[in-house]
């Protein structure tokens, strides 16, 4: 018997206890079968929103000397920052 477990395992674990806990707030919990980094998350995020009818682009800029990408969505008449990779 080995300790070790495999990475997506422990993935599925996570994303379980993450719905749950996005349930019992009462929120819905969507699953995107994908794993990402910043720029795959915000690209993400803006198909979904998108989909809702509502505005949202990707921005791609730095923090720091690191590149990363977040999302400007557009609320009641005014664009916001939304960084869901951060």
């Amino acid at each position: 018997q080995s300790d070790i477990i495999p990475g997506h395992m422990e993935l599925q674990r996570i994303a379980e206890a993450v719905k749950l806990g996005v349930a019992e707030a009462g929120g819905m919990p969507v699953v995107v079968p994908a794993i990402a980094v910043c720029d795959g998350i915000a690209k993400m995020y803006s198909l979904l929103c998108n989909a809702c009818g509502i505005d949202c682009i990707v921005i791609q800029g730095k923090i720091g000397e690191e590149g990363h990408a977040w999302n400007l969505v557009k609320l009641n008449g005014r664009w916001k920052h939304v960084d869901h990779g951060y």
